[in-house]
């Protein structure tokens, strides 16, 4: 921890140092800054090669590139490798450049110079200010000032401020290059001339927390950081306090809030706001507030969640957090909304402050209450952590993440971890999967076998037909054909059965596969194959008695095409019904769909059609039968939730989750009948219940990232092994993390491993 003061306040950094930054000097009256200039490209995506293990912490080396200090004027050709590039004319926009709007169709890794001149009467010191999404150099006389190759934009919301640099003109003209590499979101880039406090702002150290002493004190956390940012005001033991401050969280997906009751770095409140990709493209903003125990593992255990109304979610927006203490009662605002309120006598006076991950920024923090003397910050040696790897070797590529994870009937587990270079979507011919056994319940783990090439590997799809074990030691395997994967209407159109169902099977724990064998979908498939129709295999289970059960979404195709900058907040637009189809054969055959959202229970009425909006959905058999089905939310802010008392050849009427859950989540059902579902939520949350579905608790943060995109297992009776994808941070490798936890009427708790 580092101390940091001012204006009569002490603060405590955990987990990074920080510094006071003050006021930059002043800089010289710059000049206009051009407005038109002449772009060259695209340069094609194969052209440059992207590094790295996430958007956020990307490289981009350019393979070709322009010769920019032979440049001396704009010139009508650019030659740039092998190709030469005739000059366009372009216009910057206030300060911004689209890009989108000059080259189609775009791909990520494409590349655009542009170039243009200005003049200075007399010796200048200017201030270039730049953001890019995703990568950037400028150059101004052939020197090169500025560029974000090597680990991107970092900030997500983009504009001048990003990265700003001072440069020293000499009288007279000067030509200015920049080039800009398409990242992901929209090809943009943002430059200008700046000032002083634009570059204050804009020349962010990424592993330290940065204060800007003025009238609203900003504070700024170390967006680089792979762990949690935590900052204490320690100037002040208070009860009954009120805690307010107003932020800005600079990506779609992190958490901010506001510490109160503090004992110490590892035991207080946290009143939160989680944002994460479903529910901002849904337009929803949920609040919560945990406690946050060591005893517990240090996870924030949820006490309150409320998805709040009138409080906008969208990326830049300023928003606002208050907290009310009185005695044990707890009350969280957000934008002055009336949010959620709980009653709880677990701390009293402490500290306060603030607590968040990814990028983002605060202002105007406030405190007042009833001051208790005699009360000293205690800081732990060392925090335990309830995550750990499975392995941190490096085989090949920087990205590393969760391929398997299965358990055999014998008790004994396989993991296995596949690598690759590029984003975590992106494909890579030659990744590379290496596997691990364990036989005590995955306290330890052991190598098996050589790397494996990935393409010769069956997938064991996260929310597909996973893998199962049909006979005891014997692991089957899937491969999803166009029939099932959204290409074909009908079903005719398959060329033959490998292009609906194959497996393979495994009998020495995944190093060899056998040839691979077709399964038939059998009786009539007509309600789900027709015109304008698509459908994928998107959930799986096996049943007590060996049936299984895969979950077909049905949607239809373009259904809201005409709907211009269709997105999340349309989703009574789109269709996506969940049918399950049963297999009492091991996966040779599958008997014809029925809707999971029997909606005709009164008379025959129903809503307006069944349920649309399933997806990635995950089903667990309680020990009484009942199987518990719930999803990602296609357009929702709230996932679905049904059940199926007759092994899946009926379901309820689907009705609203309390929560929100994505990220290729994944759920059992424990030895006790407890429901334990992981996904991406509170960041990577934990839901549980322990009477079957009906109620859910508030949720449990187990790890800061909004990722999971991983799997879920019961190794002991009630204990689960969750294994999921980290995408690391700056200087933070990514490789897959594993927690093992105990799932009890009163939550989680960690299992030492």
């Amino acid at each position: 921890m580092t101390k940091v003061e001012f204006d009569e306040q002490q603060w405590e950094l955990v987990g990074a140092p920080g510094i006071l930054k003050p006021a930059s000097g002043e800089a010289d009256t710059p000049p206009e800054f051009p407005l038109h200039w002449r772009a060259y490209g695209p340069v094609p995506a194969e052209h440059t090669r992207l590094s790295g293990h996430s958007l956020i912490n990307l490289g981009a080396e350019p393979l070709v590139s322009a010769d920019v200090e032979a440049l001396h004027e704009v010139p009508e050709q650019l030659t740039i490798g092998d190709q030469s590039f005739d000059g366009q004319g372009i216009v910057l926009n206030g300060s911004m450049f689209d890009f989108d709007k000059l080259f189609d169709p775009h791909a990520n890794g494409q590349q655009v110079y542009a170039i243009a001149e200005f003049a200075v009467d007399e010796a200048t010191e200017i201030i270039l200010g730049a953001g890019a999404d995703w990568w950037m150099q400028v150059w101004i006389d052939g020197k090169e000032v500025l560029s974000t190759l090597e680990n991107g934009n970092q900030d997500t919301t983009f504009d001048t401020t990003n990265h700003c640099v001072r440069h020293r003109l000499t009288a007279g003209k000067h030509l200015i290059v920049l080039r800009s590499i398409r990242g992901g979101g929209s090809w943009h880039m943002h430059i200008g001339f700046v000032t002083p406090d634009d570059e204050r702002y804009g020349t962010r150290q990424l592993d330290r927390w940065e204060i800007l002493p003025d009238d609203e004190h900003l504070m700024l956390p170390p967006m680089g950081l792979a762990e949690l940012g935590m900052a204490l005001r320690t100037d002040k033991c208070i009860a009954d306090e009120t805690v307010e401050c107003d932020f800005l969280l600079h990506d779609h997906e992190g958490q901010f809030g506001i510490v109160f009751g503090a004992q110490d770095s590892e035991n207080y409140y946290w009143a939160y706001y989680p944002r994460w990709g479903q529910n901002w493209r849904a337009r929803a903003v949920y609040a919560v507030i945990a406690k946050v125990e060591s005893a517990r593992g240090g996870h924030a255990r949820g006490l309150a969640m409320m998805l709040m109304p009138n409080v906008i979610g969208h990326i830049n927006a300023k928003l606002s957090i208050k907290v009310e203490r009185r005695g044990n009662q707890i009350q969280m605002y957000m934008n002055g909304v009336k949010g959620p309120s709980i009653i709880d006598n677990t701390f009293g006076a402490g500290f306060t402050g603030v607590k968040g991950h990814r990028d983002f920024e605060v202002r105007n923090f406030k405190a007042s209450g009833n001051e208790v003397s005699d009360f000293g910050l205690q800081i732990a040696d060392s925090k335990k952590q309830t995550w750990f790897n499975l392995s941190t070797d490096f085989y090949y590529g920087a990205l590393h993440a969760p391929a398997t994870l299965m358990r055999f009937q014998s008790g004994e587990l396989l993991a296995g971890i596949s690598s690759r270079e590029g984003l975590f979507h992106s494909s890579d011919p030659e990744a590379q999967i290496r596997l691990y056994r364990s036989q005590d319940a995955g306290h330890t783990w052991q190598r098996h076998g050589d790397v494996l090439p990935m393409a010769d590997f069956p997938h064991n799809a996260l929310w597909g037909i996973r893998w199962f074990e049909p006979h005891p030691g014997v692991i089957r395997a899937f491969s999803h054909g166009p029939a099932v994967t959204g290409a074909y209407e009908y079903l005719e159109e398959a060329k033959g059965p490998e292009e609906i169902l194959t497996f393979r099977d495994s009998d020495d724990f995944g190093i060899t596969w056998s040839e691979a064998q077709t399964s038939e979908l059998t009786g009539d498939w007509s309600t789900l194959y027709g015109p304008r129709c698509n459908n994928h295999i998107y959930g799986f289970t096996q049943l007590d008695d060996g049936t299984l059960l895969a979950v077909f979404l049905h949607m239809y195709n373009n259904l809201y095409d005409c709907i211009p900058n269709h997105g999340q907040s349309t989703w009574g637009t789109e269709i996506a019904q969940p049918y399950a189809s049963r297999s009492e054969d091991g996966g040779l055959t599958w008997q014809p769909p029925v809707p999971m959202d029997n909606a005709n229970i009164i008379d025959g009425q129903s809503p307006e059609s069944p349920n649309g909006g399933f997806s990635e959905t995950v089903l667990a058999q309680l020990p009484n039968g009942r199987i518990v089905a719930t999803c990602r939310p296609f357009r929702s802010p709230y996932s679905w939730l049904t059940f199926s008392d007759d092994d899946g050849q009926s379901w309820r009427q689907a009705c609203y989750a309390p929560f929100s859950i994505a990220g290729g989540p994944q759920m059992v059902a424990t030895a006790s009948g407890y429901l334990a579902l992981v996904g991406r939520q509170t960041g990577l949350g934990l839901h549980t219940s322990v009477d079957g579905g009906l109620n859910w608790d508030t949720g449990t943060l187990l790890d800061h990232d909004c990722w999971f995109n991983g799997h879920l297992i019961e190794t002991e009776p009630d204990v689960i092994l969750v294994y999921y994808f980290n995408p690391g941070g700056v200087n933070t490798p990514a490789f897959p993390r594993m927690q093992h936890l105990r799932i009890t009427p009163e939550g989680p708790v960690p299992v030492e491993v």
